[in-house]
């Protein structure tokens, strides 16, 4: 006696998944990513919408579910779950809106599985992760030619600030202590390029400190500090400090001080270097 036996595949399906940056970052993914990237492990910057496309290889399907810690959302057609069409029934999508992949601000395991007409599944559920991509807080230094000043002087202070999508502020917080003990800050905009909407990852300038405007004498102290904000968009910037820059505030007898106190540095690391190049003082 004969009998036939019917194999009944289990579904075979495809998942793709579209990043979408926020605004701020433009594309730092590459055309594949950006187009349908098929990898399960991804890592995004903050922010990012992700969208998901499922397609059976081999069959219609009756839902797809995607579960994030028991949390089910559900996959639809391109012309709605209730579609007969067997070719609409192979290609579903899953609407971000409503779910943690609108804006992605932790990272998410989530694990997908499909039911076709027999109820039958995947033969073991797909499973992701998404990661995050830290979006660094900005880079700033300040540097200074000299460090003792009279109280009418303009010092250049050198200073450059960077981000990994772009700059929105740059300020200087001054300290002021006074030789009588009085202690006061002020605020100034470093670079008012930035106001007028540029966003540049990249700045590198010279600030002229204007001493005179802040009331200064002999024996005060200034300490400035750099602070750059980045730029993302409507959320809200990050911002770091430079390491301080220390300017004695003295006259011109304690400027001329300074610099004989330079030379004589200068010329004991000279003096220093020769000996050590001629063995001079060595053991033998």
């Amino acid at each position: 006696q004969e009998f036939q036996i019917n194999a009944i595949p289990l579904p075979v399906v495809d998942v793709k998944i579209n990043v979408t940056p926020p605004s701020y970052a433009g594309n730092p993914y590459d055309s594949s990513e950006q187009t349908g990237n098929s990898q399960r492990q991804l890592a995004v910057i903050e922010g990012s919408r992700i969208d998901f496309q499922l397609t059976s290889l081999n069959k219609s399907l009756e839902s797809a579910v995607l579960t994030i810690e028991n949390e089910e959302y559900r996959f639809t057609t391109r012309a709605g779950a209730a579609t007969k069409s067997e070719g609409e029934r192979k290609v579903w999508s899953l609407n971000p809106e409503g779910t943690p992949f609108a804006a992605v601000t932790a990272p998410l395991r989530y694990s997908i599985q499909v039911t076709d007409a027999l109820g039958l599944h995947l033969d073991a559920p797909i499973h992701g992760t998404i990661r995050l991509t830290t979006d660094l807080a900005p880079r700033v230094s300040a540097a200074v030619r000299t460090r003792k000043v009279i109280p009418t002087a303009t010092p250049p202070i050198i200073w450059s600030a960077s981000d990994d999508f772009g700059l929105s502020k740059i300020v200087a917080q001054v300290q002021i202590a006074r030789l009588d003990g009085e202690a006061s800050e002020v605020e100034l905009d470093v670079a008012p390029s930035l106001i007028s909407g540029s966003k540049p990852k990249l700045l590198r300038d010279t600030y002229s400190l204007n001493l005179s405007e802040l009331k200064l004498a002999k024996g005060d102290e200034v300490r400035m500090t750099l602070i750059a904000y980045d730029f993302r968009g409507d959320g809200e910037p990050q911002k770091s400090y430079s390491e301080p820059v220390v300017l004695q505030v003295t006259d011109r007898q304690g400027i001329l001080s300074g610099l004989l106190e330079t030379d004589e540095d200068s010329a004991k690391q000279l003096d220093a270097i020769i000996r050590r190049e001629l063995g001079i003082g060595e053991s033998r």
